[in-house]
């Protein structure tokens, strides 16, 4: 197919200059909770009370090959391709309106570089802009930010929604500094549902005020529906949304870029771009 550089730009061009769209409802999405939701959303309101402070997680650095070989670049500052997350990480700082410092990072379909770009943007938010930043992962059907740093969370995102575990005893530092991850496990029961609930909204809320000083960036799922996309908005302050040249088809990228609010749009990365010639 052709470039999906050319088809991305057609795309945002014919559809912000088109009728005005619906804007998604403000709020959490309705849901009927589960049983299991309801009955643990007390440790939210017990455990995970905030207490601002600093960004000191326990350690558990990354050796430089791992950073290589998982395609880390924006931590090797040798690395040629590092620059572009240099770039990316000043283009949204710049673009996230309103004192935002909460972003989602999702696109239309798997594999084409979402949870990369997240770690990378991470790392490029505090080695090169001194942004102290925590990266969450919300992908709770199937987590990967571990894997990109070769390690096995002890204690999780599900922790500390369902077991009341303090938000600073399952945040982590790969010996970068300035950056936290806050992993997910893949234990999560209905996870759509826990996805729209109020609970998850709390534990991100409670986040921020702990550390309110941190960018948070959060690794979403895939967006299957519109549904996703309202209730994704609701979490975040801005979304960036990822997509892959040769990978991601132009219908499915016009079907999600047609989700989200224009205000909430942050932009597009997209990845393995063909050069123009």
């Amino acid at each position: 197919m052709d470039s999906l550089r050319n088809a991305m730009e057609a795309a945002i061009q014919e559809h912000w200059k088109g009728p005005a769209r619906p804007q998604a409802a403000t709020g959490s999405p309705r849901v009927d909770a589960g049983s299991r939701i309801r009955d643990r959303g007390a440790h939210l309101r017990r455990g995970l009370r905030p207490a601002a402070g600093k960004l000191s997680p326990r350690s558990l650095p990354v050796p430089v090959e791992t950073l290589a070989r998982n395609r880390l670049v924006a931590a090797l500052p040798e690395n040629q391709e590092r620059q572009a997350y240099c770039l990316l990480q000043a283009a949204v700082m710049q673009r996230l309106t309103h004192g935002g410092r909460v972003i989602g990072v999702t696109g239309p379909c798997h594999g084409s570089g979402k949870t990369l770009t997240t770690a990378n943007l991470a790392i490029s938010l505090a080695v090169d802009a001194h942004r102290p930043t925590i990266v969450t992962d919300f992908n709770l059907h199937a987590p990967r930010i571990h894997e990109l740093f070769d390690f096995v969370p002890e204690t999780g995102v599900e922790d500390c929604l369902f077991n009341g575990v303090p938000i600073s005893d399952a945040l982590v530092s790969l010996g970068i500094d300035l950056v936290a991850v806050l992993a997910a496990q893949g234990k999560c029961e209905n996870v759509d549902q826990v996805l729209r609930s109020c609970h998850l909204d709390a534990l991100l809320g409670a986040i921020k005020a702990s550390y309110p000083d941190t960018t948070i960036l959060i690794d979403l799922p895939s967006v299957a529906t519109a549904s996703d996309a309202q209730a994704f908005e609701a979490l975040v302050d801005g979304i960036l949304l990822v997509i892959e040249d040769g990978v991601t088809r132009e219908r499915d990228y016009r079907r999600v870029l047609a989700c989200f609010s224009e205000r909430k749009l942050i932009g597009t990365v997209l990845n393995r771009a063909r050069s123009r010639t």
